[in-house]
C-alpha cells in the first residue's frame, strides 16, 4: 500500500526546491540586467571633484589618510576600503574604473540583499519585484557608477532593516552582536546615517521592549552596548566635523555652502521632492544632486504612491505585517528627520544625495503594492485601488475576470520600466569629471617639470590624481593656504581683515623661492569656473605675485592668451623684490598679460549691474587693445546702460569704423539715437540692420515709430504692417 502522505510530502519538497531554483534563476537574470545598465562607460568619464578626493586620499599612506579623513566631512570606512583596493590594483590599475569598482560591487550586492529582505518582510514575489525595481532605479544606477560611499551606505541600511526583523523573530546574543556590527559600520560609512539609525533604532527598542521577555532584553542590551563601544572612538571627530561644517556654512563657505540656495528654493517641499527624485521617472543625480524634477518623476511618484497605499492595506498578508511600520519609519521618517534638522540648524538636505538612505524602504513599499494586485479575492479593495491607475474601460472594470491580476501587475511594472528608460540613458551619457580631466591634460601639455601651479579652486585632488598619470611632476600650492588642508572647502572666517593679503604674500614668496631654485614658471588660472575664489580675492593674489615675480608676456608664451592662463617667472636680480603695488602696474607687457582677467572681471561686474566699476576696466582694455574680445562694444554697452548717451554713441561709432557689419552695434546705436529723439540718424542704422539681417523683426517696429515721428506715415504704416504680419 502506498502511503499517500509520504507522496504528498515528497511532492511538496520537490515543488519547493523547484521554486527556489526558479527564484534564484530570476535573481541572476535581474543581476545581469543591472550589470547591463551600469557597466557601459562607467570607467570612461573622468573623476569629478568628490571622486578625485577619494582617489587621491587612497594613494596616501595610512597615517596621512586617517589624518585627512579627520579633516574631511565623512567617516573613514569607505576610504579605508578604497585604500586596500588601491594597494591591490597598483598605480596602473588605479584608473577611473578602479576607483568606481567597489561602488559597482556594492550596488550589485544590494540586489540579492533587497530580495532577501523583501522575502523576509513581505513575500517571495515582493522580494523579486523589489530586486527588479532597484536594478532599474535611476538613482541606484547613478551611485553604482560613482566612486563614492553611497552604495555602501545603501547596502548597510538594508542590512540594518533586516537586523531589526531578525532580532524581533529570533532575539539572541548572536543576532544582537551582528546587528551592532551593522550599526557601527553605518556610523563609520557616512555621518548622515544618524538619520536612519535613530528611527530604525527606536523601532527596534519599541518592538523588543513590548515583547519584554528575557531573550529580547538581553539581545537589545548587547546591541546597544556593543554599538556604543564601537561608536565612542569616532564620536569626538564626528562632533568636530559637525561643528566645523556648521561654522563654515555660517560664514558662507565650507563643504555645504552650496546647499543653502537650493534649500531656500525648495522649502518646505523637500520631502515630496525627494520622493519624486527616488521614483523611476526622475533624472539621475548630477554631481550628487537632482537639480530638476521631470514630469515623468511626478508621474512615477503618483503610481508609486497608489501602489504603496495598496500594499499598506494588504500588509496583513505579509510575512511580518508589523514590518510595514519599519519601512515607513525608515523611508519617510528619515526624510522628515533630515528636514527638521536642516530647518532648525544648518541646511544639509540635498535632493538625490543624503536622501538615498530612504531609497531601499521606498522600493520595498512600491514592490509590496505591485504584489497586492495578486492577493486573495477577499482583498478586492486593494485590487480596485490599483485599477484606478489604468484606463477606465470594461476590460479594466472587471480585472479579475477579463484582464487578470497578473496582467495588472505586469502593466504596473512596465509603466515604471518605461519611465526609467530616459533617465538611465541620461546617466549612461553623463561625462561627470571629463571636463576636469581634459583641462588638466591640456594644461600639462605646455608645462615643464618643476613648474608650480597655484590651485585656487576645488581642483586640488584632481591635479593630485591626474598629473602623475600624465607623467607631469609639478608643484601644487594652494591659495588660500588652507586649501591644502582640505581642497574642497575653506573656513573664510580665518582670512578676515588683512589676513588674506598676508596669506597671499606668503604664498607668493613660497612659489617665488621654488621657481628661483628650479628655474621654473608659476601658473595661475583666473577663469571663473575653476578659480573657486572671488574677484577681490584673486586680485589680492595677483598683487602679491607681482610684488615678487614678473608676468610672462603673450609673446614669450603663446599658450597664455588663448586659454586665459597667467604665468610668472622670477624677477631679474637687479629688480627690487618688494616694490609696493597698490594697483596693477603700468607696464604695457604686464597689462596685456592681464587682459583676460580684466575682461572677465568687467563682464561679471556688468552682469551684476555694477556698471560704474565695470567701465574703468573696459576703458583700460580698449586703451591697450580695442579689438580684444570686442571690448569696445561692451564699453559702449556699459555707457548706454549707465545713461552716458553721448559716450555710448561715440564708442559705438568708433567700433563700427573697424567692424562696419556688426548688426548688434548698429541696432544699439540706432536705439540710442531714437531714445535721444534723433530719429533721422536712427533710421540710417535701423535700415543697415535690415540690410545685414532682414529677419530682425523688432527693427520694423522701431522704424515704424521713427518714420511716424519724422512725419512719413506711408513708411510708418509699411513697417508697422510688416511687424504685425510676421509677428
Amino acid at each position: 500500500m502506498i502511503d499517500t502522505s509520504e507522496v504528498a510530502q515528497i511532492t511538496m519538497v520537490s515543488s519547493k526546491t523547484h521554486n527556489i531554483w526558479i527564484t534564484w534563476f530570476l535573481i541572476v537574470i535581474i543581476i545581469l540586467i543591472a550589470l547591463a545598465l551600469r557597466l557601459p562607460g562607467y570607467g570612461e568619464s573622468g573623476l569629478w571633484n568628490d571622486e578625485a578626493i577619494v582617489a587621491a586620499m587612497a594613494e596616501q599612506p595610512f597615517p596621512e589618510l586617517l589624518e585627512k579623513v579627520r579633516r574631511d566631512a565623512h567617516p573613514p570606512l569607505f576610504f579605508v576600503i578604497e585604500k586596500f583596493i588601491r594597494m591591490g590594483l597598483g598605480f596602473e590599475g588605479w584608473t577611473e574604473a578602479g576607483v568606481r569598482a567597489i561602488s559597482l560591487v556594492f550596488g550589485i550586492l544590494t540586489i540579492p540583499v533587497i530580495f532577501l529582505i523583501g522575502r523576509q518582510m513581505i513575500s517571495n514575489r515582493a522580494g523579486l519585484l523589489a530586486a527588479f525595481l532597484l536594478a532599474i532605479s535611476p538613482m541606484h544606477v547613478h551611485y553604482s557608477r560613482e566612486g563614492r560611499n553611497y552604495m555602501l551606505l545603501m547596502l548597510l541600511v538594508m542590512l540594518a532593516m533586516s537586523c531589526v526583523v531578525s532580532m524581533y523573530r529570533r532575539p539572541n546574543m548572536r543576532t544582537g552582536f551582528l546587528s551592532a556590527l551593522v550599526f557601527i559600520a553605518l556610523v563609520y560609512t557616512h555621518n548622515i546615517s544618524i538619520f536612519i539609525l535613530v528611527p530604525v533604532g527606536l523601532m527596534l527598542v519599541v518592538f523588543l521592549l513590548r515583547r519584554g521577555d528575557k531573550e529580547s532584553l538581553s539581545s537589545l542590551g548587547v546591541t546597544l552596548g556593543v554599538s556604543l563601544i564601537g561608536v565612542l572612538p569616532w564620536l569626538p571627530t564626528l562632533l568636530s566635523q559637525s561643528s566645523r561644517i556648521s561654522k563654515t556654512a555660517t560664514n558662507g563657505s565650507g563643504p555645504i555652502e552650496w546647499v543653502q540656495p537650493h534649500w531656500e528654493k525648495l522649502f518646505p517641499f523637500q520631502v515630496p521632492t525627494s520622493l519624486a527624485a527616488m521614483s523611476h521617472g526622475s533624472m539621475p543625480p548630477v554631481n550628487n544632486f537632482v537639480y530638476e524634477i521631470w514630469w515623468t518623476a511626478w508621474l512615477a511618484l503618483g503610481v508609486s504612491a497608489v501602489l504603496i497605499l495598496a500594499g499598506w492595506r494588504c500588509r496583513t498578508r505579509w510575512q511580518e505585517p508589523w514590518s510595514g511600520y519599519l519601512l515607513v519609519t525608515a523611508g519617510l521618517g528619515s526624510l522628515i528627520l533630515l528636514f527638521i534638522a536642516s530647518w532648525i540648524g544648518t541646511p544639509i538636505y540635498t535632493i538625490g544625495r543624503v536622501d538615498t538612505i530612504a531609497l531601499p524602504a521606498f522600493i520595498l513599499l512600491v514592490a509590496s503594492g505591485i504584489q497586492a494586485t495578486e492577493v486573495a479575492p477577499g482583498h478586492q479593495p486593494c485590487l480596485k485601488l490599483i485599477t484606478l491607475l489604468l484606463p477606465k474601460s470594461e476590460l479594466v472594470r472587471c480585472p479579475g475576470r477579463l484582464l487578470g491580476r497578473a496582467a495588472i501587475c505586469m502593466v504596473l511594472v512596465v509603466i515604471l520600466t518605461v519611465v526609467s528608460i530616459k533617465p538611465i540613458q541620461t546617466e549612461m551619457n553623463a561625462t561627470r569629471g571629463t571636463k576636469n580631466k581634459n583641462w588638466i591634460r591640456y594644461f600639462s601639455n605646455f608645462t615643464a617639470k618643476g613648474d608650480i601651479f597655484i590651485v585656487t579652486g576645488k581642483w586640488w585632488t584632481s591635479f593630485e590624481y591626474y598629473l602623475p598619470r600624465f607623467e607631469k611632476d609639478l608643484h601644487l600650492v594652494g591659495f588660500p593656504s588652507g586649501r591644502e588642508e582640505h581642497p574642497n572647502w575653506l573656513d573664510w572666517s580665518v582670512y578676515k581683515g588683512d589676513k588674506l593679503a598676508k596669506d597671499a604674500d606668503a604664498v607668493a614668496r613660497k612659489v617665488a623661492q621654488i621657481a628661483m631654485e628650479e628655474n621654473s614658471m608659476v601658473w595661475v588660472y583666473p577663469g571663473r569656473v575653476f578659480a573657486g575664489i572671488g574677484i577681490m580675492e584673486f586680485g589680492i593674489l595677483l598683487k602679491a605675485l607681482l610684488r615678487h615675480m614678473t608676468p610672462v608676456t603673450l609673446d614669450e608664451h603663446p599658450r597664455i592668451g588663448n586659454k586665459q592662463y597667467l604665468a610668472f617667472r622670477t624677477k631679474n636680480p637687479n629688480q627690487k623684490g618688494n616694490q609696493k603695488v597698490d594697483q596693477v602696474p603700468g607696464n604695457v607687457d604686464s597689462e596685456l598679460h592681464l587682459l583676460p582677467t580684466w575682461f572677465e572681471t568687467a563682464r561679471e561686474l556688468q552682469n551684476a549691474g555694477q556698471l560704474s566699476k565695470a567701465i574703468p576696466y573696459f576703458e583700460r582694455i580698449v586703451e591697450l587693445n580695442a579689438e580684444y574680445q570686442s571690448a569696445e562694444f561692451w564699453l559702449g554697452f556699459a555707457y548706454q546702460k549707465s545713461g552716458q548717451s553721448q559716450n555710448a554713441i561715440d564708442t559705438y561709432i568708433h567700433f563700427l569704423e573697424h567692424n562696419p557689419d556688426d548688426v548688434q552695434t548698429h541696432f544699439n546705436l540706432a536705439y540710442e539715437y531714437m531714445d535721444g529723439n534723433s530719429c533721422k540718424n536712427a533710421v540710417v542704422h535701423f535700415n543697415k540692420v535690415l540690410e545685414l539681417r532682414p529677419s530682425y523683426l523688432e527693427v520694423h517696429l522701431h522704424l515704424s515709430s521713427c518714420y511716424r515721428t519724422l512725419g512719413d506715415e506711408t513708411l510708418a504704416r509699411k513697417h508697422g504692417n510688416i511687424y504685425q504680419k510676421k509677428q
